[in-house]
């Protein structure tokens, strides 16, 4: 968002600010709905525009950050998770049967209905817009790109092209008030995060890894390779199975069912 600070100021609105929030509500005073094409990045957000009485939740591209809704007489809920909504009271504990089918076949819930009956899910790179009274207006703003495909090139220009997009997506999420830090799995994509990073950053990358006891699925030993290789501040747990926690806490966050 503080790439589109100087956009919007000049001329524009004056920041009273230093967060994002401040951004989006100028981005939607400036171009409504559509602003919210300018935005990159994982976000979701709710906004209510008190003169026209009308409430327009958005959520990014890939669907990264979650976003719930649901209608109901007294209007309309929304949240980050379904338990806020279940918090309610008014709303049905009853599981979707078809979506427990899903759940079965392959392993996760997907799709605009969650798992819960009357809890629906705002579909990534869309927009849903409410008044009190009406009926919620849902409309997608992005999909996948399939138009761009190319036949393949020269290897070391696709290196060169793929470096670069990495890296300009890497420098855009270092702008942060708070101490920034990576996941580093040992696997190629997170390696690739990493490395960039040490390459924009004054400081060594603090990294971290979980690994298993279980060789199959432990991937430590890639991992401090290459933290050592960029010169990363490397933390790493091995995580024990807790049975209790794995069937009394983990459901608690998951929401719906998940394998």
């Amino acid at each position: 968002c503080r790439t589109l600070r100087p956009f919007l100021e000049n001329p524009g609105p004056s920041f009273r600010t230093a967060g994002d929030t401040e951004t989006v509500v100028h981005l939607y005073e400036e171009y409504g709905d559509a602003g919210v094409h300018l935005l990159r990045g994982m976000f979701a957000y709710a906004l209510w525009d008190s003169g026209r009485r009308r409430l327009v939740l958005a959520r990014d591209r890939l669907g990264i950050k979650p976003l719930y809704w649901a209608p109901t007489r007294e209007g309309l809920l929304f949240g980050s998770e379904p338990k806020a909504l279940l918090a309610w009271g008014g709303l049905s504990r009853t599981c979707d049967p078809e979506k427990l089918l899903d759940y079965l076949v392959q392993g996760y819930v997907g799709g605009e209905r969650s798992a819960w009956a009357d809890i629906r899910r705002l579909p990534p790179g869309s927009t849903l817009s409410w008044r009190p009274g009406g009926h919620p207006a849902i409309q997608g703003y992005w999909d996948l790109p399939t138009g761009g495909l190319r036949e393949v090139g020269e290897t070391e220009a696709l290196h060169a092209e793929l470096r670069e997009w990495i890296d300009r997506a890497v420098s855009d999420r270092l702008i942060a008030e708070v101490p920034l830090g990576a996941f580093l799995s040992g696997g190629i994509d997170s390696s690739a995060v990493v490395e960039s990073m040490s390459r924009a950053l004054p400081d060594p990358v603090i990294a971290c890894s979980v690994g298993f006891r279980e060789k199959s699925h432990d991937e430590l030993d890639h991992a401090r390779a290459t933290a050592a290789r960029l010169g990363a501040v490397h933390h790493a747990e091995v995580l024990e199975p807790v049975p209790r926690l794995a069937f009394d806490t983990l459901p608690w966050f998951f929401d719906e069912p998940l394998a």
